[in-house]
């Protein structure tokens, strides 16, 4: 259908339209426009786009084809992220991972622009801010929140990662604070890890531990 509608694709207002409904389109519909929008000589060359155009018709962005969408810069990245309200492809989100972690000098502020888009990130690509006080802190709460909302798994890599100063691969050794601070990936720790836990070290962290949903065997 879209390719019946005339070449407005190059109209400025039409785009800004576009992107305000873009989050109300269906997965056929996205993928029409996508491919319409390559029509458009305002997405010819991705990486010239000024921050004022990228700002104003972001949401069409990630309904570009994937290799469109990776032409953009980490700086364009940075801009269009506090504008983005489409739900993307976890494809397209690790494209806005790995742009946003090439940039030298990242600030905790640029990595709270991430959201939930953190939940698609690698291990690997997280311990080089390990040592950044700010950046991890950022990117701790971010992750557990992934956890809690159920959009990321922590395998023992992501929790070496979370957890570095926790002995959290012994739990009979952990004190009860350490129990607290585990408490948002208690679930993900199992039955055995949890059945190893000694009263001691669960009581005073009951306040952390029990704001935790557990499954009925895990409960027990």
């Amino acid at each position: 259908m879209l390719k019946l509608l005339p070449p407005v694709y190059d109209n400025s207002e039409v785009l800004l339209a576009l992107s305000s409904f873009a989050g109300s389109f269906s997965t056929d519909q996205r993928l029409a426009l996508g491919l319409w929008l390559q029509n458009s000589a305002i997405f010819k060359n991705i990486s010239c786009l000024s921050d004022s155009v990228i700002q104003e018709v972001g949401n069409l962005l990630p309904l570009l084809p994937l290799n469109k969408f990776q032409e953009l810069n980490p700086h364009q990245v940075l801009q269009v992220l506090p504008y983005l309200t489409v739900v993307m492809p976890s494809s397209y989100q690790r494209i806005i991972l790995s742009k946003v972690f090439q940039i030298p000098n990242v600030t905790a502020q640029d990595m709270e622009l991430l959201g939930p888009y953190i939940c698609q990130a690698d291990v690997q690509d997280l311990w080089q801010f390990q040592q950044n006080q700010d950046i991890f802190v950022v990117l701790k709460s971010s992750l557990l929140e992934c956890v809690k909302q159920k959009e990321h798994y922590p395998d023992s890599k992501m929790l070496d990662f979370l957890f570095w100063d926790v002995p959290w691969r012994y739990p009979q050794s952990l004190s009860w604070q350490s129990v607290s601070t585990l408490a948002p990936v208690l679930p993900s720790l199992g039955v055995t890890f949890l059945q190893s836990l000694r009263l001691e070290q669960v009581l005073p962290a009951l306040a952390d531990v029990g704001s935790v949903s557990f499954t009925p065997a895990q409960a027990c």
